[in-house]
């Protein structure tokens, strides 16, 4: 459990599974217990200054740890007023290139549960919004996001970039006909 912006860990978060009585609250190091019957859950978030957070459709089966990763955006205060000053002799610092433009999370269960995916995860991203297709026919996983190139993508597994992400890839693009994960023991990808 941590801050969305600051990544810091969040002790005193409240936990609580819907439908049920299970709750706890995060330790000290952001980190929580909760021990569920097998089925599918929705797990809740919350914390004061904080948004609650909500994340649906999460699996538990028998004889696995399930660890999930929760960031918790601030809430926003409406301020009296604001006072900006300049100082001239300070320079002005640029954007660092590699900010992404924009992130999409998929947990291992969205990409279980999308119809037609077939657990892959290039499938899956190819349905979401500002997705294109390089071919127009699918039989590949090059994908084009909002008219850039198919190698101007990224993936990452729990925090770690993935530059290869399908089977048979051919010199020059990004997609292969198949991909190479396992979404079966990934936790989330962006």
């Amino acid at each position: 459990m941590e801050d969305m912006d600051t990544h810091e860990r969040l002790m005193g978060v409240s936990i609580k599974v819907d439908g049920t009585s299970f709750a706890t609250l995060t330790d000290s190091t952001g980190t929580f217990m909760l021990n569920l019957p097998v089925g599918v859950y929705s797990i809740n978030a919350s914390s004061m200054g904080y948004q609650k957070f909500t994340q649906y459709n999460i699996e538990v089966s028998s004889g696995n740890d399930r660890i999930m990763h929760f960031e918790l955006q601030p809430e926003t205060a409406q301020l009296e007023g604001v006072t900006i000053t300049v100082n001239r002799s300070a320079s002005a610092s640029g954007t660092d290139m590699i900010t992404p433009i924009s992130v999409q999370k998929l947990t291992s269960q969205e990409i279980k549960s999308n119809p037609g995916g077939n657990f892959d995860v290039s499938k899956v991203v190819q349905t979401l919004p500002g997705v294109g297709l390089s071919n127009g026919v699918g039989e590949r996983n090059d994908i084009i996001i909002r008219g850039g190139a198919p190698n101007e993508n990224v993936y990452y597994l729990d925090g770690i970039e993935i530059p290869v992400l399908n089977h048979f890839q051919t010199q020059g693009s990004s997609g292969g006909a198949q991909g190479i994960l396992n979404v079966h023991l990934s936790k989330v990808l962006n």
